[in-house]
This record gives C-alpha cells, structure tokens and sequence, in this order.
C-alpha cells in the first residue's frame, strides 16, 4: 500500500542562515530530531540569495495580504499593511514563497 503525503503532514523545510558555524549546527541537529528538514545552510544573507531566497518577493506578497505595499531587494525588505485581521493569511503566503523559493534546493550545504 502506497501512501501520499499532503502539504498539511509534509515536514517544514528550512533553510538555516547564520554566521556562527557551531550554532548552525546545534540548531541543525535540533529541528532534524523535531522533523524539520534542514535543505541547506548558508553563513551569510548573500549565500542564502545564491541559493534562492529572495526577501523583496517575500515581503511583496506578505503586505499585500494585509493591505499595504513592501517589498525590496533579494536580501533585505520591508513592509506593512493595515489590517492586522488578515496576519495568519500573510503568514500563509510567508510560507508558501519561502518553500517555493526552497523547493529547488537538495539538502547539501550552501556554504
């Protein structure tokens, strides 16, 4: 018998950035022991752009969700919006943009 796994059951993914090569991994071996699959690690924001993340596109999407406007450049955003009613909807796209950003990393380190 062949199962699916839903959005809702798939394991959150993680992209780890931090310059502190021994807190990135404690807190690797941290969320690998919850189910968190860590897909990569970078040491600074301009790796984790190399590898795909892009902070202007997942601050657009986010203030929109609220009413507002943001946005910016590939490692650094800002933005805001309103209606505080629509968070868990802005959080939703949050994640959505995160993991379709990380949907083309293999989990080999980025560093």
């Amino acid at each position: 018998m062949q199962t699916t796994t839903t959005p809702e059951q798939a394991n959150p993914r993680v992209l780890l950035v931090d310059d502190h090569d021994l807190f990135r991994t404690g807190l690797r071996n941290l969320l690998e022991e919850e189910g968190v699959d860590v897909v990569g690690e970078a040491a600074a924001g301009e790796e984790a752009v190399n590898a795909g993340i892009n902070a202007g596109e997942i601050v657009s999407g986010a203030a929109k969700a609220v009413g507002g406007g943001g946005g910016g450049r590939q490692f650094f955003a800002s933005g805001g919006g309103p209606l505080k009613e629509k968070a868990e909807e802005a959080m939703r796209i949050i994640e959505e943009t995160i993991q379709r950003q990380l949907s083309t990393l293999t989990a080999k380190e980025v560093a």
